[in-house]
């Protein structure tokens, strides 16, 4: 398998490089175009700003599935260039100096792109292809989708357990940190509860809590322990302290809603953009698999 081949592989072995993979139309791809392929979208995955869990979520798919990619690519490429779609070289030029500025300096920028055998030419070259790619789906696939608002409209009425806002409550709280000295932190909790009888919360919050108001949290999202205690208490109510692992938290009440669906003034953008996605993709693997059709493409096993 093409995985196998590449997990064995080194830079220094010109014969690897040369083993074809795959021929598509009447263009060659070899085991190099591959590497140099991978190779290029992991420094373009670190310019995006991919965290390292999504890098390596991306390259561990690219690289199972990379030589299909990589066919998809050159395909979009040659439509691209049947359309004669332009890709102005400023932009390729921005794109490769946002990939430079994850490097400390140009000298590592040179020698990772030496290491993974790569030159800037080449960089740029990959750099081109994708922007050609993607102009392509964007003039043949984005740019003939569209959502109307009646389609908008009908999702939400037969989706609307999507949109259940869970009942609310609203929150002033004083948090009392744990400590070495237990005994220091009771005569904290029973200090604050005294003064909670004769002076405003907000007021010995500001001078005893650790931490900032909590606010208002839906149900579901806090620790049961404490969703337990405040949502049973009423408007302007004051809990006990609640003991969580962290420390001790005095609540108060400062409003509560009750459970209701968001109207879809407040979700529509949401899902018209769910539908879009959902058009996008169909009709891009729709179109993907009509050039392929019309395309002469040989894997090699």
């Amino acid at each position: 398998m093409i995985t196998i081949i590449l997990i064995g592989f080194h830079s220094s072995s010109m014969a690897m490089e040369d083993t074809i993979i795959a021929i598509v139309n009447k263009e060659v791809i070899t085991l190099k175009d591959l590497r140099e392929y991978l190779a290029a979208k992991h420094m373009q995955l670190k310019s995006e700003g991919k965290s390292p869990t999504e890098i390596v979520a991306a390259m561990q798919e690219d690289t199972t599935k990379g030589l299909n990619r990589l066919i998809e690519e050159k395909l979009l490429v040659n439509e691209s260039d049947k359309k004669e779609l332009a890709i102005r070289e400023i932009i390729v030029d921005q794109k490769l100096a946002e990939v430079k500025k994850e490097y400390p300096s140009e000298a590592v920028f040179i020698e990772v792109l030496s290491r993974d055998g790569l030159t800037i030419t080449d960089l740029k070259s990959k750099i081109r292809d994708q922007l050609k790619a993607q102009s392509i789906i964007d003039y043949e696939v984005r740019s003939k989708i569209f959502v109307n608002p009646q389609e908008v409209t009908e999702f939400y009425e037969k989706n609307l357990q999507l949109f259940q806002k869970p009942e609310s409550v609203n929150l002033d709280s004083i948090f009392i940190k744990n400590e070495t000295d237990a005994r220091q932190v009771q005569e904290r909790i029973n200090k604050v509860m005294a003064l909670l009888k004769e002076k405003d919360f907000k007021e010995v919050a500001q001078e005893y809590s650790a931490s900032p108001s909590v606010g208002t949290i839906f149900k579901g999202q806090f620790k049961p322990s404490i969703e337990e205690v405040v949502f049973k208490l009423g408007v302007g109510e004051i809990s006990q302290p609640v003991t969580t692992e962290e420390g001790n938290y005095v609540f108060k009440v400062i409003a509560k809603l009750p459970e209701e669906i968001y109207p879809i003034e407040e979700v529509k953008e949401n899902i018209h953009h769910r539908l879009f996605q959902q058009k996008f993709r169909k009709r891009l693997e729709d179109w993907l698999e009509k050039i392929k059709k019309d395309a002469y493409i040989d894997i090699k096993q």
